[in-house]
């Protein structure tokens, strides 16, 4: 395949915009892109689109305002995992010499819903078949997840704060978040108990949001930015859907199995940071856990440690994660890639990982899809001169 690159970016902060619709917010996020670069196609993540806006054809739509219409359109649903999904065709498509530019666009509505109505947006990510008949929720899978993993390794359940505080941390260093400060760890765990051990701020609260990337094949990258970032490899996995069914419910084995074959013999040593999924703070430490970089039973201590927090020898969310910036319910993945992009192209400001400003730097995304149905991993590299 040949060298495919991230160019350009685009994004609009997370927040509550009643008065716009999902088209409206995709296209003031992505024209900036349009204007500025030859596209060949266009990839939409839209994983709530029906759902939320009864919009079946949301990227024929958003093709149509952008004035693509004529260019070939693909739509991409993966629950929370669409953004990272639609990246992942994107890059296969330019990659394969379909296209020399691919607009990559994902949009999170969710403001003009109720709390039932977003909590359902959650719920659809479980199976419905045979998880939700018996009055599971995704809430109560987190915590039961939450739980089993404090009693396997006698950890107390004010541990798991750690997560949020850390990701906390991260966001109002960086900039980027709706946060009026960064709760420490006891102040987490004085929050609203939701699913015990898990408390509200455990869950990343769901706003509207959107991302749009250009994925573009590397001489042309170059002539769009001084500062491209190589796409060098990608990841795909999946498991079973019912958690009980799993051999172990404290490993996300498509997310170790996603790594394995983005990383390949390089490993997952030397990067200069880690994106991974924050939806829910269990998530990101099975997904760490999973991943190598942590020992089972061990994350919550470490990053109470410091590890993954700015200057720590791995930042792991910089920009602090769905749970730091907002989470856009589908947008994720892309917003991962985004902050790889302007991590390795040392545009990150207040929050530049210095490592990630190095020569040949590399960093990986993990971006976890429901409770670890599904997984997509992209490793990225700082492009040479």
């Amino acid at each position: 395949m040949r060298a495919i690159a991230l160019a350009l970016e685009s994004a609009l902060a997370p927040g509550h915009d009643w008065r716009r619709s999902a088209a409206d917010l995709a296209v003031e996020v992505a024209a900036p892109l349009v204007d500025k670069a030859p596209i060949d196609a266009l990839f939409v993540a839209a994983p709530s689109a029906l759902l939320v806006d009864g919009q079946a054809a949301q990227g024929a739509l958003l093709a149509d305002r952008l004035g693509l219409a004529k260019l070939p359109c693909y739509q991409l649903e993966a629950g929370d995992a669409s953004g990272a999904a639609a990246l992942h065709a994107a890059v296969a498509q330019v990659g394969a010499g379909l296209a020399r530019a691919a607009l990559v666009v994902a949009v999170s509505k969710v403001s003009d819903r109720s709390e039932r109505e977003r909590a359902a947006l959650l719920d659809s990510l479980i199976d419905r078949e045979i998880e939700a008949p018996l009055g599971l929720t995704y809430q109560a899978l987190c915590g039961l997840l939450a739980d089993l993993y404090v009693a396997r390794h006698g950890l107390k359940a004010g541990d798991l704060a750690h997560v949020v505080a850390k990701n906390a941390a991260n966001a109002v260093a960086g900039g980027e978040t709706f946060l009026p400060h960064a709760p420490t760890a006891i102040e987490v765990r004085r929050d609203i108990p939701v699913a015990p051990p898990l408390v509200r701020s455990d869950f990343a609260p769901l706003f509207d949001t959107a991302t749009a990337l250009l994925v573009a094949e590397m001489p042309l990258a170059r002539e769009l930015t001084a500062a491209p970032v190589e796409i060098a490899g990608l990841g795909a996995a999946g498991d079973l859907t019912v958690i009980a069914d799993r051999s172990d419910p404290l490993r996300l084995e498509a997310a170790a199995r996603a790594v394995d074959a983005a990383c390949g013999k390089a490993g997952i040593d030397g990067l200069a940071f880690l994106e991974v999924s924050s939806a829910c703070s269990i998530l990101e430490i099975l997904a760490v856990e999973s991943i190598g970089v942590a020992a089972p039973g061990t994350t919550a201590g470490r990053y109470k440690d410091g590890l993954g927090r700015a200057g720590s020898p791995l930042v792991i969310n910089p920009g602090g994660g769905a749970q730091g910036r907002g989470f856009g319910f589908g947008a994720s993945g892309l917003e991962q890639a985004r902050e790889a992009l302007l991590q390795l192209g040392a545009g990150a400001g207040k929050r530049q990982v210095e490592a990630a400003s190095a020569a040949g730097a590399t960093a990986l995304s993990v971006c976890v899809g429901g409770i670890g149905s599904q997984a997509f991993a992209t490793m990225y590299r700082r492009a040479g001169s």
